[in-house]
């Protein structure tokens, strides 16, 4: 982020504390920063939010990047997935990044939605349970 002067941003509500397998949240959170990095162009923002929703708490990676057209909607998360957006500083991409995050989030009982358009960056959520599933 400091080679590309991308700010991130947190907001979150107090006193929020997750209470899962610590080693899957960190790859989870950390591919999807990683992805909104990798593919924002130098000097703009990704907004990290975690905020409690009903049953669920909601974390929300947002960019300000190129955004993923309806034809590479169609292959996110899918495994070996290269989109047509390339990483805007030659970054490598494996295509196997949202497809792991997906297993993740769905092995601890949540889900992951993608939502964005072309021109106006990308908005990745993830809901997982407050009573989250070990994954053991």
């Amino acid at each position: 982020a400091e080679k590309k002067k991308i700010n991130i941003l947190l907001e979150k509500e107090d006193n929020l504390m997750i209470m899962s397998d610590t080693l899957s949240i960190n790859r989870i959170v950390e591919n999807l920063i990683s992805n909104a990095m990798k593919f924002s162009p130098q000097g703009k923002n990704i907004y990290v939010k975690l905020f409690q929703q009903g049953d669920f708490y909601e974390l929300a990676i947002i960019d300000e990047g190129p955004g993923i057209g309806l034809e590479d909607q169609k292959k996110l998360f899918q495994k070996y997935q290269r989109l047509s957006a390339r990483p805007t500083a030659g970054e490598s991409s494996t295509g196997l990044g949202l497809y792991l995050v997906k297993n993740m989030v769905e092995k601890i009982g949540g889900r992951i939605s993608y939502s964005g358009e072309i021109g106006k960056g990308s908005q990745f959520k993830v809901q997982l349970p407050i009573e989250i599933k070990s994954t053991e």
